[in-house]
């Protein structure tokens, strides 16, 4: 047998893995109970992610409303230009472009949001329901 064979054969013997921290659980209950825990709290810091999430949302949605009323209170000059270049035989001017570009950039960002929100609370409703379904079986054990 070739050392390099004998060290991992060595290695394979006296080798135990420590898979948690400080001594093993004395039974399966215990066991159990400490993986719920642990996976409790995962779930935990995971819907603190959704919370910080959807409040960064709340905010992008406060500025989009606040943009959006900045866009319409450019309507009567828009409309004004509009007039102007329809009596003049000009067909669209560059304000009157930038105003439906915008207009159309945020109908985008207020769907995009929607969505987002949307899938936001439905990942942490389903977050709450693991959560209750842990607390039910911790309280069981």
């Amino acid at each position: 047998m070739t050392q390099s064979n004998q060290h991992t054969q060595h290695h394979q013997q006296t080798y135990r893995p420590n898979h948690g921290y400080g001594s093993p659980p004395r039974n399966p209950n215990e066991q159990r109970r400490e993986f719920l825990w642990r996976e409790r709290v995962r779930l935990e810091l995971q819907m603190q992610g959704l919370i910080a999430h959807a409040a960064a949302l709340n905010q992008q949605w406060q500025h989009l409303q606040a943009r959006k009323v900045a866009l319409g209170n450019q309507l009567p000059k828009v409309v004004g230009q509009i007039v102007l270049s329809g009596l003049a035989g000009i067909r669209q001017l560059p304000g009157e472009r930038l105003y439906l570009y915008e207009k159309d950039r945020i109908a985008q960002e207020e769907y995009r949001m929607q969505q987002d929100l949307i899938r936001c609370k439905s990942d942490a409703d389903a977050l709450e329901a693991q959560i209750n379904v842990i607390d039910v079986e911790l309280s069981l054990l």
